[in-house]
């Protein structure tokens, strides 16, 4: 795995960096022929399988899956580590962040904008871990590993929790990923050409990259989550009562998600009694979330995307940003690492 700076590798190819220095260029130089170099980014529509799967919220079951996964690429979770407050201000990071991630499928024509702002987020976490390694979140592989899990989510949670996939469909996600990914306006160096290919980076990854660190175990341990925002009414006792099994719930459920290669370098047990409860549960979600309507199975963002092409709202109507109790706290609106659409 590469871990240098991204403006000191891959100059013939990796020209919209964050500084541009690599190449010797002016950044706007070096994006402009970064941009002259790379296919047109087309985004996805509503006739994708990705805006049928991405956007419903049981994608939240893999929260913790996904944040985990991506803690234990070495450069991901330095940043982590050393540069994000998420701890902090757990649930309304994680709430805000959906609307920008979905909107990079959703926003139709202003989802190569909002690609491009989700880049500029990640500008300035650079450094060098505690091991003496490089890092900075716009290295190819690091921010390319961040979209491989977003990808994988969709088939993870489908497999337990959705339809049954066949390979042409897997195949057809994973074409659309790269398109997907493509928005960024990032190097496209680290991007398996195909999903055979995909599946031996991934297992690659798990099997040899990954590692157990600090902002992963941070990550899964939830013995001080706080009160999520649709419970704010709960009285304190009786939160400090359910977080318990809550927490263990949602630690078992992700372990049994883990390639396996993941759940042993984590040291998890995993037997055939924890296999076959977590078919039974996956079952229950798979028929419950099919009798829910379309305005409760979709994210906010997602859901305006699909009625701006349904003609049920203009084309042009104001994108559906995250509400303001999500924002940051009050003196870190003007940090450029965060969302935050509101002044």
């Amino acid at each position: 795995m590469r871990s240098q700076l991204v403006d000191d590798t891959d100059t013939d190819t990796d020209t919209d960096t964050p500084t541009g220095t690599g190449s010797g260029l002016a950044p706007e130089a070096a994006e402009a022929r970064g941009a002259a170099r790379r296919p047109a980014a087309k985004g996805l529509g509503p006739d994708s399988l990705t805006w049928k799967y991405f956007g419903d919220w049981r994608g939240m079951l893999l929260g913790l899956w996904a944040g985990s996964l991506q803690n234990m690429h070495p450069g991901l979770g330095a940043g982590v580590e050393e540069h994000s407050d998420f701890f902090a201000e757990r649930w309304a990071r994680l709430l805000r962040s959906l609307y920008p991630i979905n909107g990079v499928v959703y926003d139709g024509d202003r989802a190569e904008q909002t690609a491009r702002e989700i880049r500029g987020y990640h500008t300035t976490i650079k450094g060098v871990d505690s091991q003496g390694r490089r890092y900075h979140a716009l290295d190819p592989d690091t921010f390319y590993w961040a979209h491989a899990t977003f990808f994988m989510s969709i088939i993870v949670l489908n497999e337990h929790f959705g339809d049954r996939l066949s390979e042409d469909q897997k195949r057809q996600l994973y074409d659309e990923s790269i398109e997907w990914y493509r928005l960024y306006g990032v190097s496209m160096r680290p991007v398996p050409p195909d999903w055979e290919s995909f599946q031996a980076y991934w297992d690659h990854m798990c099997e040899e990259v990954l590692e157990d660190n600090r902002a992963t175990r941070d990550v899964l341990d939830l013995s001080h989550l706080p009160k999520p925002p649709f419970l704010e009414w709960l009285p304190a006792p009786a939160w400090s009562a359910l977080r318990i099994p809550i927490a263990s719930s949602f630690t078992w459920l992700t372990a049994g998600l883990y390639p396996p290669a993941v759940r042993e370098r984590l040291g998890l047990r995993w037997g055939p009694a924890d296999q076959a409860a977590l078919s039974v549960v996956g079952t229950a979600v798979r028929l419950g979330w099919s009798l829910l309507p379309e305005a409760v199975r979709l994210h906010p963002r997602a859901r305006a995307g699909w009625q701006r092409a349904r003609g049920e709202i203009p084309p042009d109507a104001p994108l559906i940003e995250t509400p303001r109790r999500n924002l940051p706290p009050p003196d870190a609106r003007g940090n450029p690492k965060h969302y935050c659409p509101y002044s």
